[in-house]
């Protein structure tokens, strides 16, 4: 799923459900692909006091590709 900038995804994020555009992707180690998703919505997660937009997703843990 390279070059796939822009596109909406959904996927599994530490056990919440989100919904965004993917900004980036990077190579991690072990040839992992890890990609940056702006959230259609924030999410609050338990670890933070904030509201978060960006998330990394794993490969594995994108569920639907969008348009």
């Amino acid at each position: 799923m390279l070059h796939c900038e822009g596109k909406t995804v959904v996927g599994n994020y530490h056990g919440t459900t989100v919904t965004g555009k993917i900004e980036s992707y990077r190579l991690a180690y072990g040839g992992r692909i890890r990609y940056t998703v702006f959230l259609d919505k924030p999410i609050q997660l338990p670890w933070r006091s904030e509201l978060t937009d960006t998330v990394i997703l794993n490969a594995s843990d994108i569920q639907k590709v969008q348009n």
